[in-house]
């Protein structure tokens, strides 16, 4: 692996991404050579697979693969994606299973140290998403939500059947389940499984104790909104997912076959203002907001994706985000 450059000179926008399944990261640097910026990008797979690398004390020097990347050289940073690596399987060898999982374990805190290292010169950048703010703690930011006037669905964390059966109560008996933190997916042979928001019915729990999840109430939806914030900007797009017994709980579980209708949509200014400050409180520049519009004509506040996955809502509503991260970069790199 050889840095990706373009016209690298002591102006410079860095990227920080990851080789796979990123064609996003892809689209904006075709901006970027389209209006001849100078940038690298770096994917957290290779450092950790194939390239060769050092991070020195003196001179803010990081060496990747025998070229010099000058600290000082850099200012701007956007950090998309760092690494897809399955660290289950990094290291592989026949024994016992428990050793091989805790030196795989040490194996993955030794390079999220490594990466942290990497990071830690670079905090006095502009981070486009900063890293130390790509992962939320959804169940903070729903509180957090609704002090800033949004209105959040009623959310219970719990391990048992019998607090699920009271909070069932409260709800009529709607109500649904889905992960506490990041989606993960599950490779099986050549497919891969994802959890999805998933209704509850009390009465097929068969355990009265069982590992934490999350329920929520089930809130009946007119349709789905995905709005990508940028700077303050934001675009919605509106998903009809109810049109569709496959994707009425969650779009995500995509009928490939007839996809879900998308088009552009304007939240209410106080939605979007609402949004902004809880943006600031977070301290997020960049990042997708996952909404619904009730039946009852509310706006409910789902969650917050900090990477911002904009690219499904860019091309389906010619938003063009792609350009406008590139311009952003580059005035922040020029700037």
């Amino acid at each position: 692996m050889r840095p990706n450059f373009h016209h690298y000179n002591t102006e410079m926008i860095l990227i920080l991404s990851q080789n796979g399944l990123e064609p996003t990261t892809n689209e904006v640097i075709d901006w970027l050579d389209y209006f001849n910026a100078n940038y690298i990008r770096i994917n957290g797979d290779d450092i950790l697979q194939n390239a060769r690398y050092s991070i020195g004390m003196e001179n803010m020097i990081i060496r990747l693969e025998g070229v010099d990347i000058h600290i000082d050289e850099i200012n701007a940073v956007w950090f998309r994606r760092w690494t897809s690596t399955n660290f289950s399987e990094y290291l592989d060898f026949e024994g016992d299973s428990r050793l091989k999982q805790g030196i795989n374990e040490y194996l993955k805190t030794e390079y999220q140290g490594a990466s942290r290292a990497f990071f830690s010169l670079l905090q006095n950048k502009f981070w486009l998403t900063d890293v130390r703010k790509s992962r939320m703690e959804k169940y903070n930011v729903l509180k957090l939500a609704s002090s800033c006037g949004l209105y959040v669905p009623d959310t219970l964390i719990c391990n048992n059947k019998d607090a699920i059966k009271n909070f069932s109560a409260l709800h009529n008996g709607k109500i649904i389940t889905k992960p506490i933190s990041e989606v993960t997916l599950f490779p099986i042979d050549n497919s891969s499984f994802v959890p999805y928001t998933t209704q509850i019915e009390v009465g097929e729990i068969n355990y009265e104790r069982f590992h934490p999840l999350q329920i929520q109430e089930a809130i009946e939806k007119q349709y789905e909104i995905r709005a990508f914030f940028i700077l303050g900007n934001i675009y919605s797009m509106a998903i009809f997912s109810q049109d569709d017994e496959k994707t009425k709980q969650d779009f995500r579980c995509y009928n490939t076959e007839f996809p879900n209708r998308h088009v552009p949509y304007k939240l209410p200014r106080e939605i979007e203002q609402n949004i902004t400050s809880l943006m600031g409180l977070i301290g997020l520049n960049c990042g997708s907001i996952d909404l619904i519009k009730a039946t009852d004509d509310r706006y409910i506040f789902l969650e917050i994706n900090p990477v911002g996955q904009f690219g499904m809502t860019s091309h389906p509503c010619n938003y063009n985000l792609e350009k406008e991260v590139a311009e952003l970069l580059i005035h922040e790199d020029k700037r």
